[in-house]
C-alpha cells in the first residue's frame, strides 16, 4: 500500500525566491483492510523554491524542515504548516499544527475506542491537534556548504542600484 503524494502546500516570497512548505503524504496502508475508511499516513513538511511558481524544487535533500516529534510527543505523526512566518529580532518563528496520530486513524475507530482515546487526552498520555512553534535564524532555511575544500558558488547576475553589497557568508 506503500506509496507518496504531495497533499498540500503553503507558499510565500522569501526575496526573489517563492519558497513552499509542502507537505509531503507518506501513506503506510489502507485502511479499508481492517474494516476502516481512508489511508493511514504519516505527514511531513519539506521545502520547495520556485522563480516563476511553474518550475519548482525540493531542497535539504528532502528532509523535513520542520522534523516530527518523537514517538509520544504531540507531533510525532503529522505536521501541517499554515502560516507566514513571523520576525521575531532575528529569527523567524514558525507556527505550525502538530497530531500524535496519522492521518484517518480514527475513521477506524469503535464507540469504545473513542471513550478510551478521550480517556487518554484528559490523562496527557494523548494529544489533540496542537500548535507548536519552530524558531529559525532569518532566512536560515538552507545553506551551501563547502566542506574543507575550497570551492566556489556560481550565482545568476545580481543588478543593484545601491552602493552596497552584503553577504551571508563564512
Amino acid at each position: 500500500d506503500y506509496r507518496c503524494e504531495f497533499y498540500g502546500m503553503f507558499v510565500f516570497r522569501c526575496g526573489d525566491v517563492f519558497l513552499g512548505m509542502l507537505w509531503v503524504y507518506d501513506v503506510a496502508c489502507l485502511l479499508d483492510r481492517v474494516g476502516g475508511k481512508n489511508q493511514y499516513a504519516l505527514v511531513e513538511v519539506q521545502l520547495a523554491a520556485s522563480r516563476d511558481l511553474f518550475h519548482w524544487k525540493r531542497l535539504g535533500g528532502r528532509l523535513p524542515i520542520i522534523p516530527r516529534g518523537y514517538p509520544d510527543a504531540f507531533d510525532s505523526h503529522m505536521i501541517f504548516y499554515h502560516a507566514l512566518p513571523v520576525e521575531v529580532g532575528n529569527e523567524w518563528w514558525i507556527y505550525y499544527v502538530g497530531h500524535n496520530e496519522g492521518h484517518a486513524i480514527r475513521n477506524g475507530f469503535t464507540p469504545e475506542m473513542r471513550d478510551k482515546f478521550r480517556s487518554e487526552v484528559r490523562a496527557g498520555r494523548r494529544f489533540l491537534p496542537s500548535i507548536g512553534l519552530g524558531r529559525i535564524r532569518k532566512e536560515g532555511f538552507l545553506s551551501l556548504d563547502a566542506g574543507s575544500m575550497p570551492a566556489e558558488l556560481l550565482t545568476r547576475p545580481v543588478v543593484t542600484d545601491g552602493t552596497q553589497l552584503f553577504l551571508n557568508a563564512n
